[in-house]
C-alpha cells in the first residue's frame, strides 16, 4: 500500500480491513486485496506471535500442519505461499491448500469430517463449519474477528478460543492427555 501512495490512517494498526485502515474506496478493496495476494510480498509474512515457536514443538511432538487458505488458487501465490510457510515451519506442513480468494472452506474441509483433527482458524465462520463437521476447532482470537467470536453463544458451545499460539499449544496437549 505504501508503494501505492497509500499510507495507513494513525492508530490503526491492529485493523485489518484495508477500507479502515488505509481509506479505501469499498468498489477498489477485492482488486487490491487480489494484487497482495498475488504479489511476491506473500514470501516474507511474518509469522503472529509466538506461532513459529509453538508450531515446531507440536511438530516436535509427532504433529503435522494441513495449511488451507483462501488466499487465492492462482499457481504463483500457491507457490508463494509454499515459500513462506518452509521458510518460517520447515517440515512441521505436510500440504498446502490454497483455495480461491475469500471462498468459505466449509465443503473443502468434509473430507476431514468426523476425522476429530485440530482445526485452527482465524475466520469464525469457518471455524464453526469445521466444528459443525466434527473437528476440534480453535478461533485464533485477532484484533479484526473479536466482534464475532465470544459473544455467539451458540459458537463458544462448538469451538475453543486462543490468542497466542502457547494457548493452542495448551489446548491440544490437554486434549491428548484426556485421549489417553
Amino acid at each position: 500500500m505504501h508503494e501505492k501512495g497509500m499510507p495507513p490512517i494513525p492508530n490503526t494498526e491492529d485493523i485489518y480491513s484495508v477500507i479502515t485502515r488505509f481509506g479505501v474506496e469499498v468498489s477498489h478493496k477485492a482488486e487490491l486485496v487480489k494484487e497482495f495476494n498475488h504479489s511476491d510480498y506473500i514470501r516474507d509474512l511474518h509469522p503472529f506471535a509466538d506461532a513459529r515457536k509453538y508450531v515446531a514443538k507440536l511438530n516436535e511432538d509427532g504433529y503435522k500442519f494441513i495449511v488451507i487458505t483462501s488466499l487465492s488458487d492462482d499457481p504463483d501465490a500457491f507457490d508463494n505461499r509454499a515459500h513462506n510457510l518452509r521458510k518460517h515451519y520447515g517440515d512441521a506442513i505436510m500440504e498446502l491448500h490454497c483455495l480461491p480468494m475469500g471462498i468459505h472452506k466449509g465443503e473443502f474441509l468434509k473430507r476431514w469430517k468426523d476425522s476429530g483433527l485440530f482445526w485452527i482458524e482465524d475466520h469464525v465462520e469457518n471455524a464453526a463449519a469445521g466444528a459443525d463437521l466434527g473437528l476440534r476447532s480453535i478461533v485464533i482470537d485477532h484484533p479484526y474477528n473479536t466482534t464475532f467470536t465470544k459473544h455467539d453463544h451458540k459458537l463458544t458451545a462448538r469451538v475453543n478460543y486462543a490468542t497466542p499460539w502457547s494457548e493452542i499449544y495448551e489446548l491440544v496437549k490437554e486434549a491428548e492427555a484426556e485421549e489417553k
